[in-house]
């Protein structure tokens, strides 16, 4: 490639190039709008188990039991999910009609908000049908196209990882107002007759009319662009993949399911504060207000995801993962050692949710990096099936956070008709905010560590296939 060449394709807007490094026109703005919906929809379930017991006066360990049912029935609609997207062929193309699915998914937030006043048997029904349809159906389709629409809408690991901390750092500024506003709109109206219908409205009117500009705005390369890496002479027609074929393939890829770990074990830890947090807040600090300046401060350890493209040349992408989780470890470690301290409070749980939050934010690289090298591995070209596998486990840390958290509520004596909790309670509370999320970084970490081989040796597998060469053919032993 002549000099001028190279300047030409560093200054390049089209998403097909690539070896551009400039993104083509307000890409990450148009990209994070749906993603910025989504985000939003998850600050809202995260008050499940407090809008389940201390506004319905339902039972914990049921709600825990029903949400973690609904998770495992997601092991199915995952892989069918992903399996119907892989063999979408529209105009529009694979991965992006799916988006629409975030009308019905904010139409079922307000709707799980909006309990009908009935008998609790009917309620836990309602409420387990509503979830169902929201976590099971349409989150699911949503959650299983997110990295194959990337992918398949902008070339260049260098412009993906653009992309991703930048949106990072919007997502988490903007969706930090909203978890702030929460709070608030929770001492407004919480407690009144159809509050918590006003509360999800505030977020579902606007979040579901933005959530449609990436679909609008953001298309899919064309089908000869996308198979185009190969040179002439290697080309050769893709492979059939049957469900069963398709799932032998998943099976094979062993770091994709170290990511799938990672995801379950960070969701994990952030759901289960999240579950609780509330809680903590209210009878272990004192009020429930506080909560909104972690979400205020908590934003500032977000610029840090804009050092990530610098950090992958020097220490790789999971090596600045690691460093955010032993952050998070010494954060959870403050909580739990000066509960009662409050500015220490919040200090521990921002750098605990932040260092859970940068692998969140950056696992649909990892995704990307696991597709590649599953196509090395096998042969065959899985896109949405390996997007099932995070959603999957997403959802899955949500669902036995959720279980968790109503077990534990009922194991430290939680009584949500008293004003004052037991020191034992409270200490319970305590821990479940600290204590549980810090076991689970543990575990993350020594993913991490497993997984860096991959990430290590990402570009000799994009050599290989650029090359048509696949493991059995290659120098490299992954």
């Amino acid at each position: 490639m002549s000099q001028n060449t190279k300047l030409l394709t560093k200054a390049s807007w089209d998403p097909a190039d690539v070896h551009a490094t400039r993104l083509p026109p307000l890409f990450t703005l148009r990209w994070m709008t749906r993603s910025l919906s989504m985000a939003m929809v998850n600050i809202v379930l995260m008050q499940i188990t407090f809008y389940t017991t201390d506004t319905l006066g339902l039972n914990p360990v049921i709600i825990g039991m029903l949400m973690l049912g609904a998770k495992v029935f997601d092991a199915f609609t995952d892989l069918i999910a992903s399996y119907i997207i892989d063999h979408t062929h529209t105009r529009w193309g694979k991965a992006r009609p799916f988006e629409l699915c975030i009308v019905p998914i904010w139409v079922l937030v307000v709707a799980f908000f909006s309990t009908p006043d009935m008998s609790d048997t009917a309620k836990y029904v309602y409420i387990f049908v509503v979830y169902v349809l929201l976590s099971c159906v349409f989150m699911t389709f949503l959650n299983t196209q997110d990295s194959t629409y990337l992918r398949r809408s902008l070339r260049g690991g260098q412009r993906i990882s653009k992309v991703l901390s930048r949106k990072g750092v919007l997502q988490m500024l903007l969706s930090g107002l909203g978890h702030a506003a929460l709070p608030q709109l929770i001492v407004l109206w919480g407690d009144q007759p159809g509050g918590w219908t006003k509360i999800t409205l505030v977020y579902a009117i606007p979040m579901m009319f933005l959530g449609l500009v990436r679909m609008l705005t953001i298309k899919e390369l064309p089908e000869e662009v996308l198979n185009g890496n190969k040179p002439a002479e290697k080309k050769q027609e893709e492979p059939k993949l049957d469900f069963k074929t398709s799932v032998n393939a998943l099976l094979r890829n062993r770091y994709m399911w170290m990511v799938a770990g990672m995801v379950l074990v960070c969701h994990f830890g952030q759901n289960i504060v999240s579950a609780v947090n509330t809680h903590f807040f209210k009878y272990v600090v004192g009020d429930v207000g506080f909560m909104s300046y972690i979400s205020l401060i908590g934003v500032l350890p977000t610029f840090l995801v804009l050092f990530m493209p610098a950090a992958i040349k020097r220490i790789g992408a999971m090596g600045f993962i690691r460093i955010g989780l032993f952050c998070s470890l010494a954060g959870f470690a403050l909580v739990g050692v000066f509960s009662r301290v409050l500015p220490v409070v919040i200090v521990g749980q921002v750098l605990g949710t932040a260092g859970l939050g940068l692998f969140t934010t950056f696992s649909s690289f990892f995704v990307i990096q696991c597709m590649a090298y599953g196509e090395w591995k096998t042969g065959y070209k899985l896109e949405s099936m390996m997007d099932a596998m995070p959603s999957f486990a997403t959802k899955i840390g949500q669902g036995v956070a959720a279980s968790l958290a109503g077990f534990g509520l009922t194991l430290i004596g939680f009584d949500s008709q008293l004003e004052t909790q037991s020191a034992f309670t409270q200490g319970g509370l305590t821990a479940m905010v600290s204590v549980v999320p810090l076991v689970f970084v543990v575990l993350a970490l020594l993913l991490t560590q497993m997984y860096r081989r991959l990430d290590k040796n990402i570009m000799k597998v994009d050599e290989d296939l650029a090359n048509g060469i696949h493991a059995d053919a290659s120098s490299l032993s992954l």
